[in-house]
């Protein structure tokens, strides 16, 4: 009993290479590679970043696309850094690294709802700025409401940008 629970514990002799070797009967086709090589999958080692550190990343990149003129990318990549941002919670005992994370998260609002207004402003343009295009536009700006509410500041720009269209 003993010997037939060692050889279910202990693995097969064969090796990795000779498991991924082609059967005799099945040749390899031309795109999986010559008949006398393996089949190899490349495994490449994948740098796991902090949390933190990704948001900054990301926070920079809409930054940089923001600077470019890359209104739409710049406002969706702005998005996604900022709920990156939301999610981690510094204790109030760390004050400067709290109030740096309360700053990165107002950048990453501020570049959201500008890009976005710039973007929604283009969008009902290119769409003939009649009223169904700016009614879209209305609607595309009272989502930017969800980040905009925290920010006094970004939060007027985008009522006026909202007035705007609605005395019009």
């Amino acid at each position: 009993m003993e010997a037939a629970e060692t050889s279910a514990i202990e693995p097969d002799a064969t090796s990795a290479t000779e498991i991924l070797e082609p059967e005799p009967d099945q040749p390899f086709s031309a795109d999986e590679g010559d008949s006398k090589n393996p089949l190899i999958t490349p495994i490449s080692s994948y740098e796991h970043k902090k949390p933190y550190d990704q948001a900054r990343e990301v926070l920079l990149k809409a930054q940089q696309l923001w600077k470019k003129g890359e209104a739409r990318l710049a406002s969706e990549t702005a998005l996604e850094a900022y709920d990156d941002l939301i999610s981690i919670r510094v204790s109030r005992k760390q004050k400067a690294a709290r109030r740096k994370l309360l700053a990165e998260r107002r950048q990453a609002a501020q570049v959201y709802v500008e890009a976005g207004i710039v973007y929604i402003k283009e969008y009902v343009n290119r769409n003939g700025d009649n009223a169904t295009a700016r009614t879209e536009g209305r609607a595309r700006l009272a989502i930017l409401r969800d980040v905009s509410r925290d920010y006094p500041d970004l939060n007027s720009k985008l009522s006026r940008a909202l007035d705007a269209w609605s005395a019009s």
